[in-house]
């Protein structure tokens, strides 16, 4: 193969001397499969996992969407979060030997280290009142979406349970270990039997992080995104509440190029972040929905317009368009502090 012309090549082209100039994409785009069931702007959603299930829930928020976003903090491995929604259905709080006090403060072995204070009795409430919102919204949502980090989890050799977060325990007081496909289809299938009672009509999305997590170096991170995206297959194949939206294949794949990753070179950058968030929109929210996002983001680039001349008549009318804007729309969401703040922008103006 002989390349010509630079400015061709530049731009995606190779030169075949039997064929001229042909067109190379430099990119292996995934093909966006629409989901039969769609998220509805008026659903309400909990997300929980790693930090991929955090963009996901504050894409989600930040478009007006009902969600509760990984109220337990970041959770990587499925067992933990298996666990912890399961003791949501169940209306149990964390047993009192996963309290636990590291540098003087303390943990929960079962939630992230956001979960933590210096007073036993302040966290216990604290986990105690998170426990019971979850259930509440849990029992009224019609989405959940899991996002599963790693295989990869820590026992306490104490008494063998697994735990969410470490809390800079001394390593010599785990084990570690990686989760089977097995023990991942039973447990989830143990959690499949109590939502089927307590909210038979929830509709769950499954993925995989792209996150790396070389703290266990990249071969054993291998084996675990190898075995979760094995389970998530297995899992959606399985159970028809369940589908598995590829965001772990887009990264590794589609958008396979370190000018996608943050410095660090591990985490998505926020462009990457916004191509998966088109795909994950094209793929389960309706025509209507999409119209709706699209309407919102024009709106908040107004809400976060700075004027020069905050005095001036133009931007009186601006504000006044506006505010039109948001009525229309709160009827389909709630914009009530949109409302009360351009509203208060409009009463100082005319004050002054």
């Amino acid at each position: 193969m002989k390349l010509k012309s630079p400015d061709l090549i530049g731009q995606g082209f190779f030169y075949v001397p039997s064929n001229g100039y042909f067109h190379i994409m430099f990119r292996t785009p995934i093909g966006v499969k629409e989901n039969e069931k769609k998220i509805d702007l008026a659903d309400q959603t909990l997300c929980i996992g790693s930090c991929f299930a955090d963009m996901v829930s504050h894409k989600l928020k930040d478009h007006k969407f009902k969600v509760t976003a990984n109220p337990f903090g970041i959770i990587f491995n499925p067992r933990s979060i298996f666990k912890l929604l399961a003791a949501a259905i169940e209306k149990h709080s964390p047993a009192p030997d996963t309290y636990v006090k590291s540098q003087d403060v303390f943990y929960n072995y079962d939630l992230h280290s956001d979960f933590a204070d210096l007073d036993k009795k302040v966290l216990k409430h604290k986990v105690e009142k998170v426990f019971q919102e979850v259930t509440t919204d849990l029992s009224a949502a019609k989405w959940l979406i899991l996002t599963f980090g790693t295989a990869v989890i820590y026992q306490r050799k104490d008494n063998g349970e697994t735990v969410a977060n470490c809390h800079k325990i001394p390593s010599d007081h785990f084990t570690k270990k990686l989760l089977t496909l097995a023990e991942i289809r039973l447990e989830f299938s143990q959690l499949m039997a109590q939502l089927k009672s307590f909210n038979p009509g929830i509709n769950i999305i499954i993925t995989v992080s792209p996150v790396r997590h070389i703290k266990e170096g990249l071969e054993l991170n291998a084996a675990s995104k190898s075995l979760l995206r094995v389970a998530c297959h297995d899992l959606a194949e399985h159970f028809p509440q369940v589908t598995y939206f590829p965001g772990y294949e887009i990264m590794m794949d589609d958008l396979r190029d370190y000018r996608f990753y943050e410095r660090d070179m591990i985490h998505p950058s926020a462009e990457a972040e916004d191509y998966i968030w088109e795909v994950f929109s094209q793929t389960y929210f309706s025509s209507r929905v999409r119209g709706f996002i699209e309407t919102w983001q024009k709106i908040k680039k107004s809400l976060s317009h700075k004027p020069f001349q905050p005095q001036s008549k133009n931007y009186q009318n601006f504000l006044k368009k506006l505010l039109a804007q948001l009525h229309a729309i709160a009827d389909t969401v709630n914009v009530d502090v949109e409302i009360e703040e351009v509203t208060q922008r409009l009463k100082t103006i005319d004050c002054q």
